[in-house]
């Protein structure tokens, strides 16, 4: 695979992993210390940055046909809708602060999971739709990608 569609496909699925971190990360809040991590990243003022820089990179980079274009702009605004849509979310909860109790923070977890599960079943739709009108070289590397083959250990 050429220099080229190896940056392609790691543009498009850093943008995408990268929606999917901020809107997805914290369904699964283990333990105090990183449900507080995951809530930082998601609800800090980097969060639409990160995206848009994502975003940006395919944008400026990648020369989509017409059909993928079509699809990668629904993609991309599902995305930034999500994370528009996880901020107001964050905006809600620091207003109302973190509970004290256990109970009330699992609630509160959970409110915030139910917001990103709404999010993600948004989001999926439009990348499948995205996904199909890839080359089958383009949808290797992002599939490549998104199970981590692409990293290094």
């Amino acid at each position: 695979m050429n220099t080229r569609k190896i940056l392609i496909g790691s543009g498009v699925a850093a943008a995408l992993l990268t929606g999917a971190v901020v809107v997805g990360s914290s369904i699964w809040p283990t333990a105090p210390s990183y449900a507080a991590g995951v809530m930082a990243m998601m609800c800090g003022d980097g969060r639409d940055e990160r995206i848009k820089h994502g975003l940006a990179f395919v944008e400026g980079f990648v020369n989509f046909t017409p059909k993928q274009t079509t699809a990668w702009t629904e993609l991309s605004e599902a995305i930034r809708v999500g994370s528009a849509t996880i901020g107001g979310k964050c905006e809600e909860m620091e207003k109302t602060g973190m509970p004290e109790f256990a109970p009330d923070r699992l609630q509160h977890f959970e409110a915030l999971a139910s917001t990103e599960l709404t999010i993600l079943q948004r989001i999926r739709p439009t990348f499948e739709r995205f996904y199909a009108t890839l080359s089958d070289k383009q949808k290797k590397a992002i599939d490549g990608l998104m199970s981590h083959r692409g990293r290094r250990s």
